[in-house]
């Protein structure tokens, strides 16, 4: 007989390689990483009255219909199958039987399935795909979502040996009627709960975002015709309202054309939304529900995100994956690229790599407007390997007067105002802009001068040489050092 151990077998695969221990009369299921004291009895040897047993023990009814039991033979032995029950589970035909139970070959260290069921639906033969061996029953899945007229069971080794278990009875077409009807009214029962479901989740998010404007309409799409390229009025209105909330700047005209079609289509990309050329009531509700996100990121806690996944019903993964969704639409790049990667949800990696941002061109990147008076000029060689890239940040005090990337070039130069200034660097190869630099998967410095200060004075028509990680040091020159700067303050 079996113990309680239930393993699922797939039809196409019906000689299932196990680690498995055997003796003379037992069976046990040993996990690839378990120890032999983890082991599970499967089978025990038992007599030929196991399988009566089993059938006089089921107290289960199937459904009414007239039933008999098949004699099958696999390898010369005798399996006694008799029906047990069988219904639609998950919209397959799920047939139980019983009489395996204390014969499950075993070949060379693989299992057999000897025996399995297949039905006649709706005039149609339909085979069975996957078995559940269970303590006392055997459950096939069939290929069907219709209940059965006849069902059969056969040898695996002849499958032109089915023998009729079960056919319903003329007086059941009136039962399996009515579990029809019943089976459709819990449909309908369903599909209304999801409706309300529905309902709830767009309140939810209206009384989140607190904008009358989407209220309107919301129930105008709810009522009329879907907004397309062309559309003009009120609605459209509000939806380009909602579009830069996004962070588009869309002019409110009441007009859907190119741009505001191409605004939608942009927010879709960036949250992983079926693209479309329209806006019904189901587009504007997901666009609703992701704002209510993109609002919620500009919080530094994300408490506010999570109470609004939480009332939507949105998994702690989704909620990473909107998040970073968001994150990446404002330019914040190394926090979406760490927000896909523990969110694991879906095609996260693939939204990482577009995280990772092109290495700009060699040069001065950005350049204060207040700064551009020159007077004195700086040039940086940086000594590097090609895979690198390395980002220069010249500060006053708290301010980011210039940065200069090196990265296909190891040497650049900037003209500035006589001052003293702040000189950062920081270097990696993952380039997230210039906001997050190198994420702090980079490497960041302070550079110290005299007597380790961390500013340095440039004097008025002066060209100055600053060299880093140089094997070649100029004449006259002083020493520079370097302090540590974390990536939250660099």
């Amino acid at each position: 007989m079996f113990g309680a151990v239930n393993i699922e077998w797939d039809k196409e695969k019906p000689f299932i390689c196990l680690t498995a221990l055997r003796n003379q009369k037992k069976i046990y299921v040993l996990g690839f990483f378990d120890s032999e004291e983890d082991k599970q009895l499967l089978w025990e040897k038992g007599d030929g009255a196991d399988a009566a047993e089993e059938v006089e023990q089921s107290e289960e009814k199937g459904v009414e219909g007239k039933t008999s039991s098949a004699l099958l033979l696999f390898e010369e032995t005798p399996y006694i199958i008799t029906y047990k029950s069988h219904q639609i589970i998950d919209g397959q035909l799920s047939v139980t039987v019983v009489g395996l139970g204390n014969k499950i070959p075993f070949r060379n260290g693989d299992f057999v399935i000897p025996v399995w069921a297949a039905a006649e639906c709706d005039g149609e033969m339909v085979d069975s795909t996957k078995v559940d061996i269970g303590s006392e029953t055997a459950s096939y899945t069939l290929d069907s979502s219709q209940m059965p007229e006849k069902i059969y069971v056969y040898s695996i080794d002849n499958e032109d040996s089915k023998q009729l278990i079960w056919e319903k009875s003329d007086d059941a077409a009136d039962t399996a009627e009515a579990d029809i009807t019943d089976q459709k009214l819990v449909e309908e029962e369903n599909a209304d709960n999801e409706a309300e479901t529905e309902t709830d989740t767009i309140g939810i998010v209206l009384e989140e975002l607190s904008e009358p404007l989407y209220n309107s309409a919301y129930e105008a799409l709810l009522s009329g015709d879907p907004v397309r390229n062309g559309s003009q009025g009120d609605v459209v209105r509000s939806i380009q309202t909602l579009l830069n909330e996004f962070g588009k700047n869309l002019p409110l005209t009441g007009g859907f054309y190119n741009q505001s079609l191409a605004a939608l289509q942009d927010i879709q990309r960036g949250f992983a939304m079926e693209k479309t050329d329209y806006i019904d009531a189901q587009v504007f509700e997901q666009l609703l529900v992701n704002l209510a996100i993109f609002r919620s990121t500009e919080s530094e806690s994300s408490e506010d995100f999570d109470h609004i996944a939480e009332k939507l019903g949105i998994s702690w993964d989704e909620q990473r994956y909107l998040q970073a969704c968001a994150e990446e639409m404002k330019g914040r790049f190394y926090k979406a690229y760490k927000g896909f990667y523990y969110s694991k949800w879906e095609d996260y990696q693939t939204r990482m790599e577009t995280c990772v941002q092109q290495w700009p061109a060699n040069g001065e990147i950005y350049h204060h407007p207040s700064y551009y008076s020159g007077g004195t000029t700086l040039r940086i060689e940086y000594g590097k390997s090609p895979e690198i890239a390395a980002l220069i940040k010249i500060m006053s005090d708290d301010t980011l007067v210039s940065a200069l990337f090196l990265g296909n070039s190891n040497s650049s130069w900037v003209s500035l105002p006589p001052g003293t200034y702040k000189i950062k660097t920081g270097v990696g190869s993952n380039w997230f802009g210039l906001k997050d630099a190198f994420g702090d998967e980079g490497d960041y410095e302070t550079l110290l001068f005299d007597d380790g200060m961390k500013e340095v004075t440039l004097k008025y028509g002066y060209d100055y040489t600053l060299q880093i990680n140089s094997s070649e040091t100029l004449p006259d020159s002083d020493d520079v050092g370097s302090q540590y700067e974390p990536y939250d303050e660099f």
